[in-house]
C-alpha cells in the first residue's frame, strides 16, 4: 500500500469507505477525525459497499 503524505494542515487524507475517493481533513471534523470514514453525508447514508 502506498504511503499517503500529510497535507499542509498536518492530517493525512483518508479514503471514503463508500465511494473510494480521497478526502482531506476539514475543520468540522476537528474533534473526531480518527472516527471519520465517509467523505460526505450522501456516502454516509449509502453506507459501505458490499
Amino acid at each position: 500500500m502506498p504511503r499517503i503524505a500529510q497535507t499542509k494542515n498536518g492530517h493525512a487524507p483518508k479514503i471514503c469507505v463508500s465511494c473510494g475517493l480521497l478526502f482531506e481533513w476539514r475543520k468540522k471534523w476537528e474533534r473526531d477525525w480518527n472516527d471519520v470514514k465517509y467523505c460526505s453525508q450522501k456516502c454516509k447514508s449509502a453506507g459501505a459497499k458490499a
